[in-house]
């Protein structure tokens, strides 16, 4: 038997620290506690069983190219045709819509909750099995917390929630085995990161962050703990050229306006990092697109802000032995790394929106939640029942306010208008929600609330030409032929490789009875997509006003050949003494253009 002088001396070497939750605990209580977290967050998202598609919910359901090439699920593992390489959760998308369709999105929404609800619990078992106290509390907070209805209310982000439930299976299974080294843990803890790199690469830090748990548990690591993530490192770097290859090349806006040299991302960087831990503090304002900084003017705030969160590691970092700042080494450290990847030092697709946003937090959220609650449950333990009673009295208060906020966020994710309506009143400029909520206006057929959302974007994107047709199309269901063909005008200059412009200016000038002027639009148009037969009509119409008989009469029969079931060709040909048959060996086309053409003709 050692002496107690060796047992001290084995108790005090840092190699043999272990910090490890209780290996059982009684099933009831357990269960219990399930249980709660559970009912917990059913009330607080209960809106969602309710809500419907949003922004890119039908993407990845049902307009995606693998699906509209009819290469699904196969092709999202090998095609590279996606928005982003999340081949795991687009499978999972499939499955789901071979069960119940995508006509309605409430099973989509139940799925994704119980993921979140899943990702929650495993968080709890793995705060545990760190002994970081008040696991439990943690979990719940997290669970209710509003910043996760961005992710956990949002079908399109099942890579958030899936992705973070199968990162903290890779913790828990890689702590067990540091426990008992039994090899079999580690192979559970690889395939559980493999699996959440294919549901979303943003958790490529888990190799960072597992290494920081095995340093809270020892306050030491050694090589050989190193060396054991090396795979899961190999794999994570992987992970991340499939993820950045595929947005540059399928997602990303060349033209979006981003950080232009170190400097400017260093310092978006320290801005965004104080800008999620105000929201984890104080969620409220919370939206889908929050307002674009501009990342080009460097202040005296924004220098203040990155040379505070440098202070703040390299405190952290030299002070890292002592007792009382290891769980801020932790936690800040955890949540740091975790938001890594969205803080502008790469850049990603949804930049074009906005440089923060709330999905972006939810990885790194628990670290920062489980920081706050085991400092504040450290503390009550050390004092008496009364205080204790107290400070449990808060956190369930806490508890219920986040729950309540929660619950009035995830209402906002009902549907699209109420989603970009709750957007405009943090955000007024917010082009996405103008751009969704004047489709949803023109599909109700309120075409100047319409146009009236169009005129917002205008001094925003002075030079988006897809807009000034969107502007055009719309004034002309309102009958404004004339500000339509401006319209149309403008977008043709700013795309003048694109035929529709070019049409659609001179069908409304058309409608203005300014044949003169419609000739030279309708000529490029054709110029640029000869096969069009709407284009080819009218510009056979124009023609035939302004005396061109014969040339009239080639686009006529021009119409005829590309569309033989319209009958609105010959019958002009007719009118102009030119008797002209349709072949009567090519099949009949549908006739998108059919109705304006007859409305162009009855004018």
């Amino acid at each position: 038997m050692a002496s107690p002088d060796t047992q001290t001396a084995k108790a005090k070497s840092p190699a043999r620290v272990l910090r490890t939750g209780p290996p059982t605990a009684p099933a009831l209580s357990n269960w219990l506690c399930l249980a709660v977290l559970i009912g917990t967050a059913l009330a607080a998202y209960w809106p969602v069983g309710s809500a419907g598609f949003i922004w890119d919910d039908k993407y990845w359901l049902e307009w995606n190219p693998v699906l509209q090439a009819h290469q699904a699920p196969w092709g999202y593992w090998t095609s590279g045709k996606m928005a982003d390489y999340v081949p795991l959760t687009s499978t999972l998308f499939w499955l789901q819509d071979r069960f119940w369709g995508h006509t309605t999105a409430a099973n989509y929404h139940w799925v994704n909750l119980a993921l979140h609800i899943a990702a929650a619990a495993a968080l709890w078992r793995v705060l545990r099995r760190l002994a970081v106290p008040g696991a439990f509390l943690a979990a719940l907070v997290f669970a209710v917390h509003p910043v996760t209805v961005a992710s956990a209310a949002w079908i399109a982000e099942q890579k958030n929630t899936l992705s973070l439930l199968l990162m903290m299976g890779c913790l828990w299974a890689y702590l067990r085995f540091d426990e008992c080294g039994r090899h079999g843990w580690y192979a559970a803890a690889l395939a559980f990161f493999a699996l959440a790199l294919l549901a979303k690469a943003s958790v490529v830090v888990a190799p960072a962050v597992l290494l920081g748990c095995l340093w809270w548990r020892r306050h030491l690591l050694s090589w050989r703990q190193a060396a054991m993530t090396v795979p899961f490192w190999l794999l994570a770097v992987i992970g991340a050229r499939l993820s950045m290859k595929t947005q540059l090349e399928n997602f990303m806006d060349p033209n979006v306006d981003g950080p232009a040299n170190l400097a400017e991302r260093l310092v978006l960087a320290g801005r965004a990092i104080w800008f999620y831990l105000g929201k984890a503090f104080w969620p409220t304002d919370l939206v889908m697109v929050y307002p674009r900084w501009n990342v080009h003017l460097i202040t005296a705030g924004g220098i203040v802000a990155l040379a505070a969160v440098l202070a703040l590691i390299l405190a952290l970092a030299a002070l890292c032995w002592h007792r009382r700042v290891r769980p801020l080494m932790l936690g800040l450290g955890c949540y740091f790394i975790a938001l890594l990847p969205t803080l502008g030092l790469v850049n990603m697709g949804f930049m074009m929106h906005s440089f923060v946003a709330d999905h972006w937090q939810y990885l790194a959220l628990p670290a920062v939640i489980a920081l706050v609650v085991g400092i504040g449950w450290s503390q009550l333990a050390r004092r008496g029942w009364v205080v204790r009673a107290a400070g449990m009295a808060v956190a369930a208060a806490v508890v219920v306010v986040l729950a309540v906020l929660t619950n009035a966020q995830a209402r906002t994710y009902q549907d699209i208008d109420s989603l970009w309506r709750h957007n405009l009143t943090v955000n007024p400029a917010c082009i996405a929600a103008h751009v969704d909520l004047a489709v949803s206006e023109i599909g109700a057929h309120r075409y100047s609330q319409a146009l009236w959302h169009y005129q917002q974007i205008l001094p925003l994107r002075p030079k988006w030409a897809e807009l000034y047709d969107r502007i055009g199309r719309v004034n002309c269901q309102l009958n404004d032929y004339a500000a339509a063909a401006s319209a149309f005008a403008t977008a043709a200059e700013l795309a003048p490789d694109k035929p529709e412009p070019h049409y659609w200016q001179g069908w409304a000038l058309i409608q203005l009875d300014r044949m003169a002027e419609a000739q030279a639009p309708l000529e490029s148009a054709i110029r640029l997509r000869p096969d069009w037969p709407e284009a080819q009509f009218h510009l056979g119409l124009v023609l035939s006003a302004l005396g061109h008989k014969p040339a009239a009469a080639e686009h006529f029969r021009r119409a005829m050949e590309l569309r033989p079931s319209d009958p609105l060709p010959a019958r002009h040909l007719a009118l102009l003494g030119t008797p002209a048959s349709a072949p009567a060996s090519e099949p009949a086309a549908q006739s998108g253009g059919q109705d304006q053409s007859r409305k162009t003709e009855s004018k």
